[in-house]
């Protein structure tokens, strides 16, 4: 239980360091290699409505990406076209400060949607 709560601290206080862990912060398993990058700006963000650009390449051309905004209450949700070189870019608000994880999906030439995304932005 202490090694869990260590872990969960560790990366929470990375977290709200800049660009620190701008990919998946346990680097294993099926979320090692996604096609995407997700940074933010700013990164850290403040709580109570500022506006944070998401963006990164990587992405099916012309294609839509799906994307979700986890905060420690609520979720986010929207789409956006990827543009003709991959890049995706798209806009959120804050709410309550913590640890906010986000996720973009695509579902290229009609298969199976798949994880293109995930990265976390710390919240103040």
């Amino acid at each position: 239980m202490r090694a869990t709560i260590l872990v969960f601290l560790v990366f929470l206080t990375l977290s709200l360091a800049p660009g620190v862990l701008a990919v998946d912060p346990l680097a294993h398993g099926k979320f090692k290699n996604l096609p995407g990058t997700l940074v933010f700006t700013p990164d850290p963000a403040q709580s109570g409505g500022q506006l944070v650009l998401a963006e990164g390449d990587g992405y099916v051309p012309s294609n839509f990406a799906y994307w979700n905004v986890f905060t420690p209450n609520s979720l986010y949700a929207g789409s956006q076209w990827v543009d003709a070189t991959g890049h995706l870019s798209f806009t959120f608000q804050t709410a309550e400060p913590g640890l906010y994880e986000v996720r973009v999906y695509q579902q290229p030439n009609g298969k199976k949607q798949m994880l293109a995304a995930l990265a976390y932005l710390g919240v103040r």
